[in-house]
């Protein structure tokens, strides 16, 4: 009799899934009173809810182990409903409660039987490609890294993206990051694609269709076909089961041997049964955190979330925070890692702030930038303190899709990170630079040229950490006519990178 449980709970500011017989989940104190927990007995999956327990709090930033689960529970779905009054007027934990809808595929991808090398996934991208350069060209945009300052790097140390950056000293290391949005399978698939889940009751979702004004309406309806993506041949370039090993491709800094040493993704909804195992296969550790409620979801996707890998080789997990916004459905996640090479501790966050342009939402994405950078300084406070150092010595790299343009006079969030009381931090790229972007699309007859994805970080000379090259932006005359996504690019979001040199402090 073979029986796999695992073990999924959520709180208002923090949830987690695992294996049951995981060590406790602490995270700052917070118990959780909601606990889920599905049982597959014999190939059958039962789901039972209950509200009716708590998990004690044993201790404090107790470390949740990442990886993949050794076994599968197959198609997962949970789902709370409260009532318990209105969440703005109260800051209780039983009134916060809010309903929440996850789904969770946590079987490993058919695609991936017998892939246990590199060589693997490098030579299925060839083969993706191939099919796709029927269409047309079908080669990634070209990236370089350059100065941090704008000017052309020396190509003879560094050559490609993601290629290793020999350090001049042994007490100087340097590392890569990538900050990457890859478009959600669940917000991009066409109307042929069978979901994992059934679509919303359909009065329910004539419900919420009908509660929106014309041009909200307009939008839902495109954003079910492809994604509402004006672009040539949408069945090839957004055919999940194609555009997930561009989005590979990507990672791995063109689809050479080298990657990055950290990276940031957003809108992930296949996690545990494609992008953590393929990672895994190229040298990484990864933690994710879905959101609470999904727009795929309605659509019957699996929930979207955050993901954030290191390289085994470069970096060690000591300490890991995963929480969900106490404005808003969105969810960060910030880890403590230590830089193998040179001892040192180096903060990373990665987030998705709040969607859509209008002052409304950047008034919560203010809120959620505010509280995120607050939680990370207290994080890099506990962790001054517990290994005798100043939190101002302690490295830290911010990334994400914030979804906020970086000037304008409603624009408050990025303008607040900027400015923060808590954190002096710097952006990796030039946001005074015009030829900068970071979104490219169009949508029906809107098209949208933004920058939104930042990599904000604290470099100082002093400090023995300093941001020294960035990935060049594609320049706009060489891209598709219909920009992104397409052919040439698997996502919405072109990715970003910046790399970083870091001492030895003795």
């Amino acid at each position: 009799l073979r029986v796999k449980t695992i073990t999924l709970f959520f709180h208002s500011s923090y949830w987690h899934s695992g294996w049951f017989n995981e060590p406790p989940i602490t995270v700052r104190n917070r118990s959780y009173n909601t606990i889920v927990l599905a049982v597959t007995i014999l190939g059958c999956s039962c789901i039972f809810l209950s509200d009716s327990f708590t998990i004690p709090v044993h201790c404090r930033n107790k470390r949740i182990n990442g990886g993949s689960n050794s076994g599968s529970i197959g198609l997962l779905s949970f789902q709370s409903d409260s009532n318990s009054g209105d969440i703005a007027k109260s800051k209780s934990t039983h009134q916060r409660m809010k309903r929440v809808c996850v789904r969770i595929e946590s079987d490993l991808d058919e695609c991936l039987r017998g892939f246990s090398t590199p060589q693997h996934l490098v030579d299925k991208i060839e083969q993706v490609k191939k099919i796709q350069n029927q269409y047309g060209n079908a080669n990634l945009y070209k990236r370089e890294w350059v100065d941090a300052k704008g000017s052309k790097n020396n190509p003879e140390k560094i050559s490609t993206a993601g290629a290793d950056i020999t350090s001049t000293t042994k007490a100087v290391q340097s590392f890569t990051v990538l900050q990457f949005n890859t478009l959600a399978e669940g917000l991009s698939s066409g109307p042929t694609v069978c979901a994992p889940f059934e679509r919303q009751e359909q009065e329910q979702e004539n419900e919420i269709f009908n509660s929106k004004n014309d041009e909200s309406k307009n939008d839902e309806k495109r954003k079910c076909i492809f994604g509402g993506f004006s672009i040539p041949n949408p069945e090839i370039s957004l055919d999940f089961k194609l555009r997930r090993w561009r989005i590979i491709e990507v990672l791995l800094g063109g689809g050479s041997s080298d990657s990055f040493d950290l990276i940031a993704m957003e809108e992930v909804d296949r996690f545990y049964g494609f992008f953590e195992p393929v990672l895994k296969i190229l040298g990484y550790n990864g933690l994710f955190l879905p959101k609470p409620c999904s727009p795929g979801i309605k659509f019957g996707w699996y929930s979207d979330g955050c993901a954030l890998f290191w390289k085994k080789d470069t970096f060690e997990l000591i300490h890991e925070i995963r929480e969900e916004f106490e404005v808003g459905t969105q969810v960060y996640i910030i880890a403590t890692l230590r830089h193998k090479m040179t001892g040192r501790l180096v903060m990373v966050a990665v987030t998705h702030l709040k969607a859509q342009n209008h002052s409304a939402q950047e008034r919560i994405r203010t809120c959620q930038a505010n509280q995120l950078i607050k939680c990370v300084h207290e994080a890099a406070n506990r962790d001054s303190s517990e290994f005798s150092m100043r939190s101002t010595d302690i490295p830290i790299v911010l990334m994400g899709d914030f979804n906020s343009d970086p000037n304008g006079e409603d624009k408050s969030c990025v303008r607040n990170i900027l400015s923060s009381e808590h954190i002096d931090l710097s952006s990796a790229y030039d946001l005074e630079n015009n030829d900068i972007f970071t979104t490219w699309k169009t949508r029906g007859d809107t098209t949208f040229r933004r920058t939104i994805d930042y990599i904000f970080h604290n470099s100082n000379e002093s400090k023995g950490f300093r941001c020294t090259h960035v990935l060049s932006i594609p320049e706009g005359d060489k891209m598709e006519a219909t920009k992104l996504p397409g052919l040439q690019y698997p996502s919405d979001h072109i990715s970003i990178g910046a790399q970083f040199e870091i001492e030895k402090i003795v």
